[in-house]
C-alpha cells in the first residue's frame, strides 16, 4: 500500500518525544511491513528514517518568532492542501489536514493526539501559578481548536488516542492508544538495579508535567523515610542539589538504560493526553506513580496498572513504595503486563485495518457521488 503521512515536525527538529516521535516509528514499521510510506513534513529527514519524506521546509520569517510560529500552524495546513496527493492508496493525518477537502483526495484517516481544547484548559488551570507564557500557550492551542474539527469533518475514519480525546472531539470513531517499542524499554535480565532507593522523573519542572511538586514532595515525606533515597529529573536542568539529581534533557535513545537502573517512576502532570512516559517504564518493570489526570487514568487502567494518588498523598506514597518489595514486584508486573498493548505490533495492526476502512468509504463515497450525478443527468 502506498501511505502518504503527514505529521509537521519529526525528531529531526523536536528529539524529545511526542507525536513526531510516534509518526515516525509508526512510519519505520509500516515500511517494515512492506508498504511504501512518504512523511509530508516541515522538519527534514529524520537520519534514522526508512521511508520516504518529502519536505516543506518553514520559511525563516516565519520559523523564528514565537508569534510567527503560532501562524505556521495554521499555514501548514494550508500548504498540505495544495501537495498532490493522489498518488497514495491511503493518507493518514496526525494533524494540519483541516483544508483537506477536494473531491479528489485519496482515502484518509486521521489521528488525533489528545485535544487543542484540553491543552489550553490545562495551561491556564494545571500550574500553581499562570504567567504570560501560559496565557500565550492556551490562546495558541484554542485558536487551533476549530482546525481539529474540521480536519475530522474531512475524514474518512477518524481515530482518537484516548476516550478522553473522543470525549472533546466527538466525531472520534476508533480508539487506538500511542506505541513504543516494547523491546527497546524491556528491561535485561542482568540490568542491576542503582544501589540506592532512586525515583525516576521525566518531563519539565513547571507546567503540566509539575516537577516542581514532585521534588517538593520527595524532600518533605520521601526523605524523612527513606534517608538515602535518589530522585533523578530528566529535564530542562542540569545540576545536582544533594539527593536530587538535575540529568538534563536527554534523547529518547538514553532513556531506556535510566529505566532500568531507577526502583520506581512518577510523572504528576496535571493533564496528560495520553502519557507515552508511563507506557515506557512500565515496559521497563518500573512501578508507576501518577496523579490522577485523564491520560494516566486510562493507561494505568483506573489503578490496576500503577498507583493513582492524590497531590496530599505523593510522597508518603513513594516512600511507601521504595520500603515495599514486594507492592513494587506486584505494580511492576501489572504494568508490564499493560505495556505490552502498546506495542507497536498490535498498534500497526489496528492502523492498517482502518487504513482499509478508509478505502472501502472512499470508494463508497464516490459510487455515491457517480449514483448522484448520473440521476442529475437523467
Amino acid at each position: 500500500m502506498k501511505i502518504g503521512m503527514i505529521q509537521s515536525f519529526l525528531p529531526s527538529g523536536s528529539p524529545h518525544g511526542g507525536v513526531g516521535l510516534q509518526a515516525h516509528q509508526l512510519a519505520n514499521e509500516l515500511v517494515r511491513r512492506g508498504h511504501h510510506v512518504t512523511v509530508i513534513s516541515r522538519d527534514p529527514r529524520p537520519v534514522d528514517a526508512e521511508y520516504a519524506h518529502r519536505y516543506l521546509r518553514t520559511p525563516d520569517f516565519l520559523a523564528r518568532p514565537k508569534v510567527m510560529r503560532v501562524a505556521e500552524g495554521h499555514l501548514f495546513p494550508m500548504r498540505i492542501a495544495l501537495e498532490d496527493l493522489t498518488g497514495f492508496d491511503v493518507v493518514h493525518a496526525h494533524g494540519d489536514n483541516a483544508y483537506l477537502l477536494g473531491r479528489g483526495r485519496p482515502p484518509l484517516v486521521r489521528t488525533f493526539h489528545g485535544s487543542a481544547v484540553d491543552e489550553a484548559r490545562f495551561a491556564l488551570f494545571g500550574p500553581r501559578r499562570v504567567g504570560m507564557k501560559e496565557v500565550y500557550w492556551a490562546a495558541q492551542q484554542l485558536s487551533y481548536y476549530p482546525l481539529e474539527w474540521l480536519g475530522g469533518f474531512s475524514a474518512d475514519v477518524n481515530v482518537g488516542i484516548s476516550e478522553v480525546t473522543r470525549a472533546r472531539l466527538p466525531f472520534v470513531e476508533f480508539i487506538v492508544g500511542e506505541a513504543i517499542q516494547v523491546e527497546r524499554f524491556t528491561r535485561p535480565p542482568n540490568a542491576a538495579r542503582a544501589p540506592r532507593p532512586t525515583i525516576l522523573f521525566v518531563g519539565s519542572l513547571g507546567g503540566r508535567k509539575r516537577g516542581t511538586l514532585l521534588v517538593q514532595a520527595f524532600r518533605e515525606h520521601v526523605l524523612p523515610r527513606v534517608p538515602d533515597a535518589e530522585l533523578w529529573m530528566i529535564c530542562e536542568r542540569v545540576g545536582e542539589e544533594g539527593p536530587v539529581k538535575y540529568l538534563g534533557r536527554r534523547a529518547n535513545a538514553e532513556l531506556p538504560p535510566l529505566f532500568h537502573a531507577a526502583w520506581a517512576f512518577c510523572l504528576p502532570s496535571s493533564y496528560e493526553g495520553f502519557g507515552i512516559p508511563y507506557i515506557e517504564a512500565m515496559a521497563a518493570g518500573l512501578p508507576v506513580v501518577a496523579t490522577p489526570n485523564a491520560g494516566a487514568r486510562e493507561v494505568l487502567q483506573e489503578g490496576r496498572a500503577g498507583l493513582l494518588v492524590s497531590d496530599d498523598e505523593l510522597g508518603p506514597a513513594l516512600a511507601s513504595l521504595l520500603q515495599d518489595e514486594r507492592r513494587r514486584l506486584e505494580v511492576a508486573d501489572a504494568g508490564v503486563r499493560r505495556a505490552a498493548d502498546f506495542s507497536f505490533q498490535n498498534i500497526s495492526d489496528q492502523y492498517e485495518r482502518y487504513y482499509a476502512l478508509a478505502r472501502d468509504r472512499a470508494r463508497q463515497r464516490r459510487g455515491a457521488r457517480g449514483t448522484a450525478s448520473g440521476e442529475a443527468t437523467c
